[in-house]
């Protein structure tokens, strides 16, 4: 077992809630694409992976066929992230608190953005701390790198309101703890404008 876990939460039958999302065949190949260009990065003997889906029971054959086959999976449903997506990502660490205690680290990534390069990973494998891309009051939450007990304190009873952001609450916990910036070069799909943007 490697002291890294690279957490992957996905929501492959999203239901439109608050804000708008992408569903269905559209959204599985922003998922394929996602993970197939993530997988180009080699986790061996760096990091042991999990997927989450709160969204199903039953994973889409082709994205089960992009993951290792040793890849874990946690599977179920529920409708937090239909009223606020950030609800929906602390449940799913909620979901997975009793791997995530096994390890020191947890990588952190959001399938559905596209990597362009993987200095973020490089950056914490060859110096593994609390890693963040921040924004001026809050971080960008699609790739974070966290000490496992920093974020199972902070998912612990916790949860978020329909206008509470996973983005500023993190941020603001983490206030009191050390951790360094780092850029990202991802491209993230937003919906209301259809396209791809640069984060």
């Amino acid at each position: 077992m490697n002291k890294t876990l690279l957490q992957l939460n996905i929501c492959q039958n999203a239901k439109s809630g608050n804000t708008p999302v992408t569903k269905g065949e559209e959204r599985i190949k922003e998922y394929l694409q996602g993970l197939n260009k993530l997988f180009e990065y080699s986790f061996i003997d760096k990091a042991d992976i999990l997927i989450c889906d709160n969204s199903t029971n039953h994973l889409d054959e082709r994205i089960i066929k992009t993951l290792p086959l040793d890849c874990q999976r946690v599977l179920y449903e529920d409708n937090r992230g239909d009223v606020n997506k950030g609800a929906g990502h602390l449940h799913q660490w909620q979901a997975c608190a009793d791997i995530m205690e096994k390890y020191e680290w947890i990588l952190y990534f959001e399938p559905r953005q596209l990597i362009k390069n993987f200095n973020f990973f490089d950056s914490f494998f060859k110096n593994p701390r609390n890693l963040f891309n921040v924004k001026k009051n809050h971080f960008c939450t699609g790739i974070i790198a966290i000490q496992s007990k920093l974020l199972l304190s902070f998912i612990k009873n916790r949860s978020l309101g329909q206008q509470e952001s996973l983005e500023y609450t993190l941020f603001n916990y983490m206030k009191n703890y050390n951790y360094d910036h780092e850029e990202i070069n991802l491209l993230w799909h937003d919906v209301a404008l259809g396209k791809w943007v640069n984060i």
